[in-house]
């Protein structure tokens, strides 16, 4: 009784409820209201919910990488399997559970950053594990350290590989080749904010989403994420728009193809692969984009003078 008056008490300060209750019940509408329904991913049939908790699990695996996701796979049956032994652990399940199917459950969808407070739930199980298994005493406890060194070793260069593509991302590459081709009076379309595919300080922009929009713009260059592209349905104007840049029906030619090559790592993240998955369920899969940029034919430019 104690510890749920102690929960009901942290809930009510920690969302505010004795002195902004209608700000809550504003987020609740949002959550169970326009959350729900612009980016739903999965039915709201059990169906659907047993795909998105399959797949949830899945991106739990990525957020840890596979040798800390054994470890935390393995701290769950052992505190589970054991739980009087444990005391309190197998209760911190309550609160990720419940997060799970009050909020992401009604939404139906997630990115990898949903699943973080239940990711930090699993660290304390993989934490009350890693204590016992290479606790003094135990058998083979230098193999045991070894192998647990090893895993955080690896993790250490699976992460490490995140910063990498940040700070390699194709956006700064077509930033530099822009400062080196496009004056100040060029006028630069993007489908979109021009943030979103390069720096685009110092560059007039206009957002674009078809032929017609390009015709009636008349852009010096155009960028554009060639991985949006295949996702787009097929007749979409802004596939078409692309398909017409290619093919040079438009007066247009490409001049600018670029991706940061991602060192190989096994069991990297699938969203530093060159290959995207279909269904985007991590912000990397924003990251270090293909992007491409089209230069109206009989441009001329003095960038290197007027930057």
């Amino acid at each position: 009784m104690l510890a749920a008056a102690v929960a009901v008490g942290i809930f009510l300060v920690a969302d505010n409820l004795l002195f902004n209750f209608s700000g809550f019940v504003a987020h609740v509408k949002t959550i169970i209201g326009p959350a729900s329904t612009a980016y739903q991913m999965f039915p709201g049939t059990v169906a659907g919910q047993v795909r998105m908790g399959s797949l949830a699990i899945l991106e739990l695996g990525y957020v840890f990488g596979a040798p800390l996701a054994v470890i935390v796979a393995t701290a769950v049956v052992w505190g589970l399997a054991r739980a009087k032994t444990t005391g309190w652990l197998p209760w911190l399940f309550v609160p990720a559970l419940s997060y799970y199917a009050t909020f992401i459950g009604v939404v139906l969808y997630f990115f990898d950053r949903f699943l973080l407070p239940i990711g930090l739930v699993l660290s304390l199980f993989a934490g009350a594990w890693l204590e016992r298994f290479i606790a003094p005493g135990v058998a083979a406890r230098r193999f045991r350290v070894v192998l647990v060194a090893s895993a955080f070793a690896y993790s250490v260069i699976y992460v490490a590989l995140v910063d990498y593509t940040l700070t390699h991302d194709s956006r700064y590459a077509a930033t530099q080749w822009m400062k080196a081709h496009a004056d100040r009076d060029h006028l630069v379309a993007a489908r979109g904010p021009l943030e979103y595919f390069m720096l685009s300080e110092g560059f007039m922009s206009v957002s674009v989403e078809s032929m017609e929009d390009v015709d009636a713009a008349q852009p010096a260059f155009i960028v554009l994420n060639a991985d949006q592209m295949d996702v787009l349905p097929p007749g979409h104007p802004t596939r078409t728009m692309h398909d017409a840049l290619l093919d040079g029906r438009a007066a247009y030619r490409l001049a600018f193809k670029y991706r940061t090559p991602v060192p190989r790592w096994p069991g990297r993240h699938p969203d530093l692969d060159d290959t995207r998955r279909d269904l985007q369920l991590s912000s990397l899969g924003m990251v270090n984009p293909t992007l491409e940029i089209f230069e109206r034919r009989g441009v001329t430019a003095g960038a290197s003078s007027a930057r």
